[in-house]
């Protein structure tokens, strides 16, 4: 006989034991009335809550409650960390007679930077808060939410642009490429066409002119998406170009009787670089179709100053490449 058969034996001897010092119909009232306690609760309970949420005001009690506690402990965190924050007086946290907190809007009271999120606060939580709690709350909200912007952002620059720049142009780039003092708005905007630069980089630093042009986007097939153009390359396709959409709208009048001008959007990065000066300029649009010619284009769209800088640029080119023939 074994261990597990003695203690199996004796758990029996002690059931027996049991049921016959209770009784048999005793332990089975028992266990018979917990099953009908369970089916009655699971089956009326629907119905006391529709009761106690109708015909009284527990509900409510809850909720004020709740809200209550949180609104105290949320201001007085809020007055911890404005102690703690040096430099933040009681002047920046008060406002003046008359005024309204900063950071809340005439509408209700609702505070302006949650608005813009989406957010509405209940009415019994706005009109127990303080006006120090409204200007210090909204306004940590707020910068709270910026961060957490600013940070998506960057992090998205950094894995997207940064790491993937190769080590050997990496100084070259850094130094034209956005640094702490950009904006989120302008990092965000630009992020794409920073991506096709890091995408081509390649073939911008392997095509040796000062002038490059970078095709982000376009509605030609003359000019084909990541393509890198010298100046006489971009200006050759884009006359091209607007010869194939003059031809098409002449067709499309005598077609329709009446006079069509349409277009093709073409979206690029201009490039410079000749050795001594570079600069990447992002935000260029040729509208093929607009202008006579891609010169047309050039004088028409950019001030003097840079226009002066490309002719330069493709002169001093044009000498370099004439002494280079006279030597051989």
């Amino acid at each position: 006989m074994n261990w597990l058969l003695i203690i199996v034996v004796l758990l029996l001897a002690l059931c027996v034991v049991n049921g016959y010092r209770k009784g048999f119909l005793r332990m089975m009232y028992s266990m018979v009335s917990w099953v009908i306690m369970f089916a009655l609760v699971t089956w009326a309970t629907p119905y006391i809550n529709t009761f106690l949420r109708d015909n009284t005001s527990i509900y409510q009690t809850i909720a004020v409650y709740c809200e209550q506690q949180i609104r105290e402990k949320t201001e007085k965190q809020i007055e911890q960390e404005a102690a703690a924050v040096p430099g933040e007086a009681a002047d920046e946290t008060q406002p003046a007679a008359g005024q309204q907190a900063e950071g809340v809007e005439q509408n209700n009271g609702q505070p302006a930077d949650l608005t813009k999120l989406g957010v509405k606060l209940p009415d019994s939580v706005m009109n127990n808060i303080s006006e120090k709690t409204d200007k210090s709350l909204y306004k940590r909200l707020s910068n709270r939410w910026e961060q957490g912007q600013r940070l998506r952002v960057t992090t998205n620059y950094k894995e997207e642009i940064l790491d993937k720049i190769p080590s050997k142009y990496l100084d070259k780039y850094l130094k034209v490429l956005p640094n702490e003092k950009t904006s989120t708005f302008e990092l965000y905007r630009d992020i794409y066409k920073y991506k096709k630069i890091v995408e081509n980089i390649d073939k911008i630093e392997n095509k040796k002119d000062p002038v490059k042009f970078l095709i982000n986007y376009s509605e030609n097939r003359e000019l084909k998406k990541d393509d890198v153009l010298n100046f006489k390359e971009m200006e050759s396709k884009s006359n091209l170009a607007i010869l194939e959409v003059n031809k098409r709208n002449e067709e499309d009048s005598k077609k329709y009787g009446e006079e069509f001008h349409t277009y093709d959007k073409v979206d690029f990065t201009i490039i410079l670089d000749d050795g001594k000066d570079f600069g990447i300029f992002l935000d260029n649009r040729e509208d093929i179709g607009d202008y006579q010619n891609f010169k047309s284009f050039i004088k028409n769209t950019y001030i003097d100053e840079f226009k002066d800088k490309i002719i330069k640029m493709l002169n001093e080119q044009e000498i370099e490449n004439e002494e280079d023939e006279e030597s051989i």
